[in-house]
């Protein structure tokens, strides 16, 4: 028979192998964490309301297109605006002045209600 020495010995190793196989399990089959960053918000000195914050005209900012000072390209990434279409847009700007409303666009030849509801939630006027 075995003394107890050797059973404790015995128990020991075993604990250790079982744990070594879980973390080995463990880490092959486990999904990598996710880093998620929120931006810190604050009321203290220095700090910028919604409203202060500094307007831009760049679509990659904003997320609109201003559709009175847009350039062809910023136009062509209005959802079905290709360069024939950006260029009547810029024609017609020209010609008659700034749009009141992106409403407005359907006064440009080629723009209809479907295309026109396409683009609305990509295009302002300011």
């Amino acid at each position: 028979m075995k003394s107890e020495e050797d059973r404790q010995a015995w128990f020991i190793i075993g604990m250790a192998l079982i744990v070594c196989i879980l973390l080995l399990t463990g880490a092959y089959f486990s999904v990598p964490p996710v880093q998620v960053l929120v931006p810190a918000v604050s009321s203290g000195a220095g700090s910028l309301s919604e409203q202060e914050l500094p307007a831009s005209d760049d679509p990659e900012m904003t997320g609109r297109v201003n559709i009175n000072t847009a350039t062809l390209t910023e136009l062509e990434t209005l959802p079905g605006i290709g360069p024939a279409l950006a260029q009547r847009i810029v024609d017609y700007r020209e010609q008659n002045g700034p749009f009141a409303s992106v409403e407005d666009l359907l006064l440009v030849d080629g723009i209809g209600e479907k295309k026109l509801a396409a683009l609305a939630e990509y295009a302002t006027v300011e």
